[in-house]
């Protein structure tokens, strides 16, 4: 189980190619009745865990986890092995979660709620800024980050949107202009994701700016596939 700082996932797997179960809750961490929410997804995705009879359950946080470490005593009451995650260790096993589908990627960028992650295969940082949290930061690794892969909800919407894996700085333009004259275009969205996503894409829009990225790609894996590997023993220096 992952817990991140706007979305809450659970994944049950015999391996990475067969999975038995994948849910998503989107909660805000960073709200005033986060503790109630969050308390609701434990007890939803514990009873999933043992209906499919699993029997190592496994659970991390991201930004706001870190910010508020009393919660994990909520997920430790409920049966789970809770460890504590720092910034520089979600982005290095985002990174070899991406890695194991995407060999030949040097890159990750993972755009979450609260923080954003970058990894590559010798460097990793996290900065606490994301789609719920802005503000004035100093980006990393500035003209090195070429052509990344794009990971995290704001870039699952984002791509979603433009029909593409392969997203260019225009589109993200052309979007950000589109949303403002139309802003009905999120109403298919869920209710908290209505609300952030335009942040976060301005978020992806200033990183394109700093970097002076002419297309990213996205995909699916990232934070909570890492955990599974380290559950197993398949993440290198992250065996639990």
């Amino acid at each position: 189980m992952k817990i991140g700082s706007t979305s809450t996932s659970l994944l049950i797997a015999t391996d990475l190619s067969h999975v038995l179960m994948r849910q998503q809750r989107l909660v805000n961490m960073f709200a005033d009745d986060r503790e109630d929410a969050l308390a609701e997804v434990i007890t939803s995705f514990t009873d999933s865990a043992r209906q499919t009879q699993c029997h190592v359950m496994i659970a991390a946080g991201g930004e706001a986890m870190r910010r508020h470490p009393d919660l994990a005593v909520l997920v430790r009451k409920a049966g789970w092995d809770y460890h504590e995650v720092s910034g520089w260790q979600e982005a290095r096993l985002t990174w070899m979660a991406v890695k194991d589908a995407v060999p030949q990627m040097e890159w990750i960028v993972d755009i979450g709620g609260g923080s954003t992650e970058f990894a590559s295969s010798s460097e990793a940082f996290s900065v606490p800024v994301g789609a719920v949290r802005q503000e004035s930061v100093t980006w990393p690794a500035v003209g090195r980050i070429q052509h990344p892969v794009l990971i995290g909800g704001t870039a699952q919407v984002l791509s979603q949107m433009v029909r593409t894996n392969v997203i260019y700085v225009s589109q993200v333009e052309a979007l950000l202009a589109e949303l403002a004259a139309y802003p009905e275009r999120l109403s298919t969205l869920d209710a908290l994701r209505r609300q952030i996503f335009p942040q976060g894409l301005q978020l992806v829009r200033q990183l394109f700016s700093v970097y002076g990225w002419d297309y990213v790609t996205f995909h699916p894996r990232g934070f909570l596939e890492g955990l599974w590997l380290a559950a197993h023993g398949e993440s290198e220096g992250f065996a639990w």
